[in-house]
């Protein structure tokens, strides 16, 4: 129930307006960073969330897609400053 009061029109408005692409100025906390997260997620299963709702399949898959292109920009970041 509780994360069904979440999944609000603030909620979606959020993920659209999340940036991937820049360097994050803040400080954030062990559970906060990619791989954690990533690695939190590791053994669960896309088709296995979409059987159970299709709804938590597709946030799935976008926290996927924005790990994803994170970790891309990061890379990319990470590269340039090295080769210049």
């Amino acid at each position: 129930m509780e994360a069904k009061k979440r999944l609000d029109g603030d909620f979606i408005k959020k993920l659209c307006k999340y940036k991937p692409f820049r360097p994050k100025a803040e400080e954030f906390e062990k559970y906060q960073t990619i791989n954690f997260i990533e690695k939190n997620i590791a053994a669960i299963n896309h088709e296995e969330v979409e059987a159970y709702s299709q709804t938590l399949g597709k946030l799935f898959k976008w926290l996927q897609t924005a790990i994803k292109t994170r970790k891309e920009d990061i890379i990319r970041r990470k590269a340039a400053y090295v080769k210049a």
